[in-house]
């Protein structure tokens, strides 16, 4: 027979979370990098998309019949607002990754499962938030940083946009 302590750890579900936790770090592959390329892609694709609807609709309100100046300084404004859009994106992550938003999400999920369980202890969810806090803590997290990056590029080119601009101005 186990003694008490024992029993508790195996049926404690942060201790269970952390057990598996522990087990997919030592199967996890080396599909990272793929991974990486991929949502850079993706982000690069979403940004391009805003970038070419922002400049088609602000030349197409000018019936295409555009100066350097004009051509200029949309193209600045097409590539700077969706770089500035991925960057504030990212800062977001950012200060969620930092813990600004887990107490918002533990009472959301208390709450949730509080209305739609009917016994809250036989749910995944940390008994205290404490435990959340740490359970949270000791996930792996991805790099995100393609967000960055991509954002940056765009925002770079908006910058340069801008000068040749300001140079035609």
């Amino acid at each position: 027979m186990k003694n008490k302590p024992e029993q508790e750890n195996e049926t404690n579900p942060l201790a269970l979370q952390k057990k598996v936790h522990e087990l997919s770090k030592n199967n996890e592959k080396d599909g990272s990098v793929k991974a990486y390329l991929i949502g850079f892609i993706i982000t690069f694709l979403v940004d391009s998309l805003i970038a070419v609807s922002y400049i088609l609709i602000s030349l197409s309100a000018k019936s295409f019949d555009v100066d350097n100046i004009t051509l200029y300084r949309t193209l600045s404004d097409g590539f700077a607002l969706p770089g500035v859009f991925t960057l504030l994106f990212y800062a977001l992550i950012l200060v969620s990754r930092g813990g600004a938003f887990d107490a918002i999400g533990y009472s959301v999920k208390l709450v949730l499962y509080s209305i739609f369980t009917p016994n809250l202890r036989e749910t995944k969810l940390p008994k205290t938030y404490a435990d959340y806090k740490e359970l949270k803590r000791g996930r792996k997290q991805s790099s995100l940083s393609y967000i960055a990056i991509s954002g940056a590029l765009f925002f770079l080119t908006g910058l340069i946009f801008l000068i040749i601009f300001n140079l035609y101005a």
